[in-house]
């Protein structure tokens, strides 16, 4: 494994980035213009420890893949708080939802056939509940926006999506407060 590969917002240019895995503590990708210049603040140092944790290799390079995705679709100061892969169902083919949660908004990444991608996402202010379902193995993250369907995560690890909730709940009650 030799790290992440970055695409900067700017010029467009890929980045190598160290992977969790090397070092160790506090890391952050470093993302360098062709000038040497600049730094990448897009990631938690909580993901890179939530991405080393989980269960199989095959949901680490998952979420790998799903976070170089979703930082390419970021905006200015936006910074990934943590990310939750859903485990894999029955359906060898199919693959699992993801959570990513920003301090701006929450996405919802949805793979499809043939390499398809839905990402839903909604800031903050738009979101109007969130409800965690556990079961005996696996939870269920249901957040509803204000206008719009309901968004169903199922299959998520309790822990990560115990933290989802949380980091939620958190941003729903700094929410509350910046409206009145």
């Amino acid at each position: 494994d030799a790290g992440w590969s970055v695409t900067c917002r700017k010029c467009h240019a890929k980045f190598d980035v160290p992977s969790p895995e090397e070092g160790s503590g506090h890391i952050e990708p470093e993302v360098t213009s062709k000038e040497g210049k600049g730094r990448s603040e897009y990631v938690e140092p909580e993901v890179y420890r939530v991405i080393k944790s989980m269960d199989k290799p095959r949901d680490s390079r998952r979420a790998r893949t799903i976070l170089e995705r979703v930082i390419q679709i970021l905006t200015a100061s936006e910074k990934i708080k943590y990310i939750s892969v859903a485990t894999r169902p029955v359906i060898p083919f199919m693959k699992g939802d993801a959570v990513i949660l920003t301090n701006r908004r929450f996405i919802i990444f949805h793979p499809r056939l043939f390499g398809r991608v839905d990402f839903m996402d909604y800031i903050w202010r738009d979101l109007e509940y969130v409800h965690l379902k556990e079961g005996s193995f696996r939870a269920v993250l249901l957040l509803k926006p204000l206008r719009g369907n309901t968004f169903r995560v199922d299959r998520l690890p309790k822990v990560q999506a115990r933290r989802i909730y949380s980091i939620a709940q958190e941003m729903e009650e700094r929410v509350r407060e910046e409206r009145r």
